[in-house]
């Protein structure tokens, strides 16, 4: 196991992000998912994240302009 890195991944793809949560959480670590950035900026702001992945482009807007 690489460790227990909380992952926050952003990705409006149903098969995109079922798959990339599945590895991420089969190597240690532990993933939150969100499918826009109102959920996204939600979970950012009731809980602590390591390292944030996004989509670029996403239903509600830019995945870049999350803060």
């Amino acid at each position: 196991m690489i460790g227990s890195a909380r992952i926050l991944f952003i990705e409006d793809d149903d098969q995109v992000r079922v798959l990339v949560e599945d590895v991420l959480r089969d190597v240690g670590y532990e993933v939150r998912t969100a499918v826009d950035i109102a959920t996204a900026e939600a979970l950012l702001a009731s809980e602590r994240f390591d390292l944030v992945l996004t989509d670029g482009r996403l239903p509600d807007g830019s995945g870049f302009s999350i803060s």
